[in-house]
């Protein structure tokens, strides 16, 4: 069984069911990333434990969901590294090294199997809107604002501009990521960055209720069907098809909830999952 809790710290790790809430907790910076959140940790964490089914993931305080990287630091990374970013052709698009690998908080969304909510506190810019388009779900409270802030650095996001055109219509991406626009929750909900708006205090609630409709059906094919979207992203088509049937024939139908769920609904009772 994995730890149950962090209760201190830059990032926090609860349980609530079968939900495990994650949250950066850095308030007095915006819950920027850095300063010691080990993403890594709190992946495992939920990964190992087979009574979480589900993931929030979410921000400290009332102000901020995670404004992105912490500059600070990283300003002094920019100038001790600069030659990494020099390319050596005319167009800098021909050349793969022009910036970083993204970082290990923009990632951990999509390293985990589990699906992850984010529940978007406040202002959501830069590295810390690269977190949330790695998460499934993407619910916001009122006062959320959303921000592509690198382009206005000098910089370009390393994530958004791959993941955002497939959330949201292309036009509308380009747009948004182009002009560093800062918008609103209303406008995140028309333009489909966001499922839900819902009041501050109504937000981990919302969430909580996603997850326990979520938990009502096999945690095991909840996961196949993540793995099934996010690989078909970067698959053809037809690949992405013949991925679904392999995960179908050979890693559902084989197990005990399959054949749980197909009993109960001949017995017309209501199905009970093991996870197996």
């Amino acid at each position: 069984m994995a730890e149950e809790m962090i209760k201190e710290g830059p990032i926090l790790y609860e349980k609530r069911g079968r939900t495990a809430i994650i949250t950066m907790n850095r308030p007095e910076a915006m819950n920027a990333y850095g300063g010691g959140m080990d993403f890594e940790k709190v992946r495992d964490m939920a990964m190992a434990d087979p009574e979480v089914w589900t993931v929030i993931l979410t921000g400290a305080g009332e102000k901020a969901f995670c404004a992105g990287a912490d500059l600070k630091g990283a300003d002094r990374d920019y100038r001790e590294t600069g030659k990494s970013f020099v390319v050596t052709r005319r167009d800098p698009l021909a050349v793969g090294r022009v910036g970083r690998p993204a970082g290990p908080g923009t990632l951990f969304p999509m390293n985990i199997n589990k699906p992850v909510i984010a529940a978007i506190n406040g202002y959501c810019m830069g590295g810390g809107l690269e977190i949330a388009l790695g998460c499934d779900i993407r619910i916001a409270s009122e006062n959320a604002k959303f921000e592509a802030s690198e382009i206005k650095r000098g910089l370009i996001p390393g994530i958004t501009p791959v993941l955002l055109p497939r959330v949201i219509p292309y036009s509308y991406a380009m747009e948004f990521m182009m002009t560093g626009r800062r918008i609103d929750a209303k406008e995140a909900l028309h333009i489909g960055l966001v499922t839900k708006v819902v009041p501050l205090k109504e937000l981990i609630p919302t969430c909580l209720a996603i997850c326990e409709e979520s938990h009502q059906n096999a945690p095991l094919s909840v996961r196949a069907l993540k793995t099934i979207a996010w690989n078909g992203l970067s698959l053809p088509v037809t690949e992405s098809f013949a991925q679904a049937g392999t995960i179908f024939h050979w890693t559902i139908v084989p197990t005990e909830d399959a054949k749980e769920g197909t009993r109960a609904f001949v017995e017309k009772r209501k199905p009970v999952w093991k996870g197996k």
